[in-house]
């Protein structure tokens, strides 16, 4: 049920919410009825004021407020998007949003704030002022989670971070949780003494230029009990492009876990933080870096690349889980960068794969590298179906597949001599889970199911994404190997 109509049930609109000629509902202590409003946004709790006088300013007290407005730019004269133009109709609705949010801080009147998110789209660069008035009136009432999401030219690249964010929001001493996600975005150009965020915990950050290469730096020391850091780095700044670039640290002795997506020119990337857990590293602009990692704690590794290239040192032996994907696979990507890849994450329990680094290994006639911990795998995406043997080979202890889809384009008589022969029951004695995130019903699909129910003696569990949680009778209906096995419907279909 829509959050809407479950405010709606329970406010009162008619005379049966009225026992005895008292309005029961609004009786209810602010705690209570402020926790009711807390599940609709701003604009929408604002229109409870309506209802009595007993609602007129309570919608202003809520823990979080949430502003989002989008509209159509193609409706805005473009000859006036340096200006504000209050008499014409997308702009009168921006200015009164604008008003409806800096009026609805103020009237609380220095009230702490949970979590303030604004989110604006398509708005003129001439509105900057009255956003970061917004902000600061935002930060006056000690909020302690921050989101900004704004997609339009009310950002310049040619503002520094300091001024799309407001000064007081990187010495805000209550924040917990800080992102700021701009496009486009602004250059981040910080010194030691600017940033103070005692109390932050998680910060994300967007398209950032780097104007300085120890911004980042100066950022994270700013931070003392920072855990979550996702930085989206755009580049240097034309002040930077002409210098000798040492490349990008990351130093912290409270980090976590990282999310790095470096869009930046080639340079090396350090980071030093010794009870990282999680590091996701993130470049489609197939740049060839030197990743140092000095984390002797990390457990979970995920990079995202254009091409073979990236270059990954120190990586250390107790990693539990990855994930590896390349977008474009080329000729001059050597059979060798794949086994160094693929090596680097040999001790781990869980693996996810692109079906392109599979296919060059499987047509290479190369053996698979032995995965000797693995008992979780994940593909994408299986179209390939004879390198089955060699992905269940590599894998002797493997208790949990993921499949994102399968696709077959050849007969059905071929498919079921082909699962003979791929699909041996010893590769899948161990096991235990099967999940089919997309499974669109096809024969073919049906036919691998039906394979692994008939054959996997200690399966326990099938997960298949249709959409729905109705599973086919077909295979409800099928004699198993294991009696154990439940097959179910997932009403969610994953999409990759």
């Amino acid at each position: 049920m829509d959050p809407e109509q479950k405010v709606a049930k329970i406010t009162p609109q008619h005379d049966a919410d009225h026992v005895d000629g008292v309005d029961r509902i609004s009786a209810l202590p602010d705690e209570i009825l402020l926790h009711v409003l807390s599940f609709l946004g701003s604009k929408k709790a604002g229109k409870t004021s309506v209802l009595s006088t007993r609602w007129r300013f309570l919608f202003a007290s809520t823990p979080d407020i949430d502003l989002d407005m989008s509209f159509d730019s193609q409706s805005l004269d473009p000859s006036q998007n340096n200006g504000i133009v209050i008499d014409h109709p997308p702009y009168q609705r921006l200015y009164a949003f604008m008003n409806f949010g800096y009026r609805l801080v103020m009237l609380r009147n220095g009230a702490p704030i949970r979590k303030f998110k604004l989110s604006l789209r398509q708005v003129p660069r001439a509105y900057q002022a009255a956003i970061q008035s917004l902000i600061s009136a935002a930060l006056l009432c000690k909020a302690q989670e921050i989101e900004i999401s704004v997609d339009s030219n009310a950002l310049s690249r040619a503002h520094s971070i300091e001024q799309v964010s407001v000064a007081g929001m990187l010495s805000c001493k209550t924040l917990v949780s800080l992102e700021l996600d701009c496009w486009p975005g602004g250059n981040l150009n910080v010194s030691p003494d600017s940033v103070w965020l005692p109390n932050l915990k998680s910060l994300h950050l967007s398209a950032l230029i780097l104007v300085n290469e120890d911004s980042i730096q100066w950022l994270i020391q700013g931070c003392p009990v920072l855990q979550e850091l996702d930085l989206s780095l755009a580049g240097f700044s034309h002040s930077t492009t002409g210098q000798q670039q040492r490349g990008i640290i990351i130093s912290s002795s409270s980090l976590i876990k990282l999310k790095l997506e470096c869009w930046a020119s080639e340079c090396t990337v350090l980071v030093e933080c010794k009870i990282l857990e999680s590091f996701e590293y993130s470049d489609i602009c197939a740049r060839k870096r030197k990743i140092i990692l000095v984390a002797p704690n990390l457990k979970y590794l995920a990079y995202t690349v254009d091409r073979l290239g990236e270059s990954f040192i120190q990586i250390p032996n107790c990693l539990v889980g990855a994930k590896i994907r390349v977008c474009h696979w080329g000729e001059q990507d050597s059979i060798q960068d794949i086994y160094e890849h693929l090596h680097r994450v040999g001790c781990v329990k869980s693996l996810s794969l692109e079906q392109n680094i599979l296919k060059a290994l499987h047509y290479c006639e190369r053996p698979f590298p032995i995965f000797k911990n693995l008992t979780r795998l994940e593909v994408r995406s299986l179209s390939c179906w004879k390198m089955l043997p060699s992905l269940f080979g590599c894998s002797p202890s493997l208790q949990e597949l993921v499949l994102g889809e399968v696709a077959w384009d050849g007969n059905l008589q071929e498919l079921e001599c082909l699962l003979q022969q791929v699909i041996l029951v010893s590769f899948i004695q161990h096991l235990k889970e099967i999940e089919i995130r997309r499974f669109c019903k096809e024969e073919y699909e049906f036919k691998l199911v039906e394979y692994f129910l008939r054959n996997a003696k200690a399966l326990q569990k099938v997960t298949l994404g249709m959409g729905s949680l109705d599973v086919p009778e077909r295979l409800l209906s099928l004699k198993r190997y294991s009696k154990h096995c439940h097959v179910k419907g997932r009403g969610v279909i994953i999409y990759y």
